[in-house]
């Protein structure tokens, strides 16, 4: 017994050297990083966003469970967060090829804008489900909520480039802000739609994005700030409760 037990450490102990090497250098380490982690998002419907199921990715690979405090840190956040940035990349992969050749006339293209960010929805639908807890997990510290915060701009911002937008005045960030707005709120609708195939959530990106992105498609400053100003009141109704289904026609005539 006690032979064995020094062959399981030896063994435990040789694959984590193994392990350590291989994150010892840059690209492996992004590389195993992102298999453990992959494996670990599809285990996420039976452990959640968890370190144990980060654990469980790692020993899918035959790697040591401690290969999670490497992998992810901070557990469930560290993997929430990949998730977010595996779909940003599978995103910006798609639209360079879509916008190959498209116009640099230097209006954002609404089409494209749609596609982005029903694509990047349609890559939460597999985790659907479990998408609120993961979102959980990312406001236990305001660290990890500028963290979330800098993906979504992120997000806003290849959108907008990839969609035509090659602006360099102020209204650059008014664009990006609303993208950023249409697509976190569209999130959250999703996150409550029952419809089947989520065609309510589908109608209401079309919706924000013809109402709320054609406004500012090709606006200089002031009208971007504008928008943004009018938006706001139109959808709280000049109060803290956001109210979609009754905007505040008046507001965005005062404003725009």
């Amino acid at each position: 017994q006690m032979l064995a037990s020094i062959a399981f450490r030896f063994s435990a102990g040789s694959r984590l050297c193994v392990a350590c090497r291989l994150l010892s250098t840059s690209p492996c380490e992004s590389q195993i990083r992102g298999q453990v982690l992959d494996e670990a998002l599809a285990r996420v419907p039976d452990l959640g966003w968890t370190r144990s199921c980060v654990e469980a990715g790692a020993r899918t690979l035959d790697l040591p469970e401690t290969m999670a405090d490497l992998a992810a840190p901070r557990g469930g956040a560290d993997l929430a967060l990949y998730f977010i940035d595996s779909c940003n990349d599978k995103l910006e992969a798609q639209l360079k090829l879509r916008s190959s050749g498209l116009s640099s006339a230097g209006e954002i293209s609404l089409e494209l804008v749609g596609f982005a960010c029903r694509e990047r929805l349609s890559m939460i639908r597999p985790l659907l489900p479990y998408w609120p807890a993961g979102i959980a997990t990312l406001t236990g510290s305001p660290s990890l909520a500028l963290e979330s915060a800098a993906r979504l701009q992120r997000l806003a911002d290849d959108i907008c480039h990839y969609a035509g937008d090659r602006s360099t005045d102020l209204g650059w960030y008014a664009r990006r802000l609303a993208v950023g707005a249409v697509y976190a709120s569209t999130e959250a609708f999703m996150l409550q739609d029952v419809s089947e195939d989520l065609v309510n959530t589908w109608a209401f990106l079309d919706r924000r994005i013809n109402k709320d992105l054609a406004a500012i498609r090709t606006a200089r400053l002031p009208t971007c700030w504008a928008w943004l100003g009018a938006s706001h009141l139109a959808h709280t109704d000049g109060s803290a409760n956001s109210s979609y289904s009754k905007p505040n026609i008046n507001a965005i005539n005062n404003y725009v």
